[in-house]
């Protein structure tokens, strides 16, 4: 069962970022790169492992209009910047 396809099933009305970006990449089509996570100490891996800075973001089919809710976090450059961020993201 394809992306969609799953999403349908689900009953799901759009396609997380993460989804999407899935969708695109089986296409040919290049998105960035990112690590999807759980928790603190997955969010200081995955930045670790694709390197300063960053940039963290809250995901899910029903969440839209990340910015203006600060589920953004931008520029961060470290792995104390990483929690901090992951910390006030889930608190929103």
């Amino acid at each position: 069962m394809g992306i969609i396809e799953e999403a349908v099933a689900k009953g799901q009305k759009a396609l997380s970022e993460h989804q999407a970006k899935l969708f695109l990449s089986e296409h040919n089509i290049p998105v960035t790169r990112e690590e999807l996570v759980v928790g603190e100490d997955e969010a200081v891996k995955a930045a670790e492992t694709l390197g300063f800075p960053v940039v963290l973001k809250a995901c899910g089919p029903d969440i839209a209009h990340k910015t203006e809710r600060n589920l953004v976090q931008v520029g961060l450059d470290g792995p104390d910047e990483v929690r901090q961020a992951y910390r006030a993201i889930v608190e929103n």
